[in-house]
């Protein structure tokens, strides 16, 4: 496959050249056929102003031919690497986060890939907690679909005191000191779970450890959305978004702080993998503007390659600024939903807005490692 070629044949509907949705743009871009002035995005839902092309349905107003230079905001040219990437690459319908109910979601990895297939997914992974043993159960069944996929693990480290996520896409599922990993790394999390339970209890909240057992499929990845189940089915909440705010978050009644891996050794495990590992929805962690600096370059020196740029938590504003630090450290980017469940999951798979076409996708330097039928 040569550099420049497309990862998944797409449809002539989806090789439509289209724009990423820049910040604000100046009245002389308007008069040259963007959205006028204070018009509101189909795709944005009014966060941001943009040209609008990015949204279903509507075309740019103009064609670049494959491998022209993309501009990003404010005129710059995108950095020479990020020339090579096809826009019906990067336009891909990529979801590479989900989680089934071998960790803290409610589907089977099986239920999964039907629905990433029947919502128009071009290349899919699940990437559970901590965890690999769903990861042979969604290749099957993605491959019975013929959807193309990857393998993907979601790894919790701790970094500078704080619960980060770092996702590992395209590795070997088997690899010994990896599943080794994946298990000490979860072995924390019962105790954890007893410790909360304790702490709601004290609270008036009893029973909440063996009623969060009840919907864990695993002990071993027992977590605090077990619990939070737990608590909107017994009424003291209306869902579990709620029950986080008022219980699970730092400085509420039920937190309960775990130590998790190191950054060094969650992107070691990936690496000696095969894989490539991804910083999870970065626009979540309450970090400063010089421990996120800390974050990408430790990240980076340690052999991380990826960010994920668009993602079900992130909003519009944050697309743009983590394609920025993408392009800043040199990463490559990556899209995902975080789906859990069709009950609690804001974004849907396969509905997140496109990656700008400016940022090298994840799935280029992986292209050898999708698993798809030959």
């Amino acid at each position: 496959m040569g550099a420049d070629a497309p990862l998944i044949a797409l449809s002539a509907a989806a090789r439509q050249v289209v724009v990423p949705c820049l910040p604000a743009r100046s009245r002389a871009a308007d008069r040259q056929g963007s959205l006028s002035a204070g018009a509101r995005c189909t795709r944005c839902a009014g966060q941001v102003d943009c040209d609008g092309s990015h949204s279903r349905g509507v075309r740019a107003r103009r064609r670049r031919p494959s491998g022209a230079e993309v501009p990003s905001p404010g005129g710059r040219f995108a950095a020479a690497y990020n020339l090579r990437v096809t826009l019906s690459s990067a336009r891909i319908n990529a979801d590479l986060h989900c989680h089934s109910a071998v960790s803290d979601g409610t589907l089977e990895p099986e239920a999964l890939a039907a629905r990433a297939k029947a919502n128009g997914v071009e290349l899919w992974a699940l990437t559970d907690h901590d965890e690999v043993g769903g990861q042979h159960r969604a290749m099957a069944a993605a491959l019975d679909l013929q959807l193309p996929c990857l393998t993907g693990a979601e790894i919790s480290v701790t970094f500078a005191g704080t619960t980060v996520h770092i996702v590992g896409l395209g590795f070997d599922a088997d690899d010994p000191a990896l599943v080794a990993g994946l298990a000490a790394t979860r072995g924390g999390r019962r105790q954890r779970a007893m410790d909360m339970s304790k702490a709601l209890a004290g609270a008036g909240i009893a029973g909440a450890y063996e009623g969060a057992a009840k919907y864990a499929g695993n002990p071993e990845l027992i977590s605090r959305t077990h619990v939070a189940r737990f608590l909107v089915d017994s009424g003291v909440c209306t869902d579990t978004h709620e029950v986080f705010r008022r219980f699970l978050v730092e400085g509420k009644p039920g937190y309960v702080p775990h130590r998790w891996a190191s950054l060094r050794d969650a992107v070691t495990w990936i690496r000696r993998a095969g894989g490539i590992a991804v910083i999870a929805h970065p626009g979540r962690y309450k970090f400063t503007a010089n421990e996120e600096f800390a974050l990408f370059t430790e990240f980076k020196a340690h052999g991380g390659e990826a960010v994920e740029v668009v993602t079900g938590s992130h909003t519009a504003a944050e697309f743009v600024k983590y394609a920025d630090m993408a392009l800043e450290f040199d990463l490559f980017a990556s899209r995902g939903a975080d789906f859990h469940s069709p009950e609690e999951s804001h974004t849907d798979l396969g509905t997140l807005p496109d990656l700008p076409v400016r940022l090298t996708p994840v799935w280029e330097p992986l292209h050898d490692r999708v698993q798809r039928v030959s």
